[in-house]
């Protein structure tokens, strides 16, 4: 089985990339790919956000898993969190680039993540932090705040399956001291691929294509083109996804 871990239904308010919904399903078919793990393009608007992808969820059961969106500094965001799950989504993607809500450090410090993380635990629901590395790759201060604040994320919520992007400082090393951290693979190239393969072992890596900021197909071709195993291939393109989140699928 092939599964995207990361595809996003709309057009970013922030960088204008656009997908509908047919369009995920045209690559889908055309690439290959068996599930598609579906977020809302975030918005501020995050209810209509997260009918808009329950709506397609429920068009194309066999096909896509939803994730809902919150914008952690609302007010609402705990109360959404039950109304999504009610509405069959199974996973919640943050992106603290639009919601400015984790711009100072991603820490057990700031108020608005423990809350989500406890929900994410007693709800086993994952979590994705989609964040474009505009600030995470951006000074050395701001790096180690993100690589010590998921640290401590990890280490209080060890139970909470996340996923984060491959340019996150250190990553290495926090999958090596978390075991339930895996990297989305959208903008690795394939010599990239191979070495996180190489440093992390072939377990660790999801492919996400983060489609529409990148391409499904090619990105699905990068990672067939890596010096990989085809073994490991197929661990990457679907293998670790259907094991880890067996309970989604």
């Amino acid at each position: 089985m092939i599964i995207d871990v990361h595809s996003q239904l709309g057009k970013h308010p922030l960088f204008m990339f656009e997908q509908t919904l047919d369009d995920v399903l045209t690559e889908m078919k055309q690439y290959g790919i068996d599930k598609t793990f579906l977020s809302s393009a975030p918005k501020m608007r995050f209810k209509e956000a997260n009918d808009r992808v329950a709506e397609a969820v429920k068009k194309h059961p066999d096909k896509l898993v939803g994730f809902f969106n919150l914008n952690p500094n609302d007010p609402e965001a705990i109360p959404e969190i039950d109304r999504a799950l009610d509405m069959g989504l199974k996973g919640l993607m943050l992106d603290p680039e639009f919601h400015f809500s984790m711009e100072r450090a991603l820490t057990p410090g700031n108020k608005f993540l423990p809350p989500i993380f406890e929900k994410a635990v007693d709800n086993g629901f994952p979590i994705l932090i989609c964040m474009p590395n505009i600030r995470v790759g951006h000074g050395h201060d701001n790096a180690l705040l993100q690589y010590r604040g998921l640290d401590e994320l990890m280490g209080r919520f060890p139970e909470v399956r996340m996923m984060v992007d491959l340019f996150w400082p250190g990553i290495i090393e926090l999958c090596q001291k978390h075991p339930n951290l895996y990297v989305d693979s959208a903008g690795a190239s394939a010599g990239r691929v191979s070495s996180l393969v190489a440093e992390l072992g072939a377990t660790r890596l999801l492919y996400g294509s983060s489609s529409p900021r990148y391409h499904t197909g090619n990105h699905k071709q990068t990672i067939e083109w890596s010096k990989i195993t085809p073994y490991q291939r197929k661990l990457v393109l679907g293998g670790n996804a259907e094991r880890v989140f067996k309970d989604l699928l």
